[in-house]
């Protein structure tokens, strides 16, 4: 009886162990297309990692926590340029995935944008010093990495 149960719990094993594998799918040419531009702009995942992109592009700014601002799904930091008395800031809001940062940028001020999954804009009531880091901010994550003007000297 023993030995009956055995050829059965064993032939089950083995009928379950046969799958037929697929060979493998070359890759479409979209596919492709999607992998060379994201190894041309590696994503950005962490604020950190956003204020070191912005550094090598020449604009440094101290990051801050502004927990009072955060939202369900959204936390939100100042990146500052820190000039003494008027420093300019703007605000980043590490959202979700990129379709919360688009509708966290639609709410917020005129010239608000998105960069992956983040949303980034200023206060309603910005002063022009905001709204230029802003811009500086902007051009800085649209412009492919390593892309510099190259001044030739005779």
């Amino acid at each position: 009886m023993r030995v009956a149960a055995l050829f059965v719990v064993m032939g089950i094993g083995l009928l379950g162990c046969k799958r037929r594998i697929e060979p493998a799918q070359p890759s479409s040419p979209t596919h492709l297309r999607r992998a060379e531009a994201s190894a041309l702009l590696p994503d950005v995942r962490t604020p950190e990692e956003l204020a070191a992109r912005l550094a090598r592009a020449g604009i440094n700014v101290s990051m801050r926590n502004r927990p009072l601002l955060n939202r369900p799904g959204r936390t939100v930091m100042a990146l500052s340029d820190d000039v003494p008395d008027q420093p300019a800031t703007v605000f980043v809001y590490n959202c979700l995935d990129d379709a919360d940062a688009r509708d966290q940028a639609a709410s917020m001020s005129t010239g608000a944008f998105t960069s992956g999954r983040f949303a980034i804009g200023t206060r309603d009531d910005a002063a022009a010093r905001d709204r230029d880091l802003l811009a500086k901010i902007e051009a800085a994550l649209s412009a492919p990495i390593g892309s510099r003007a190259i001044t030739v000297a005779e």
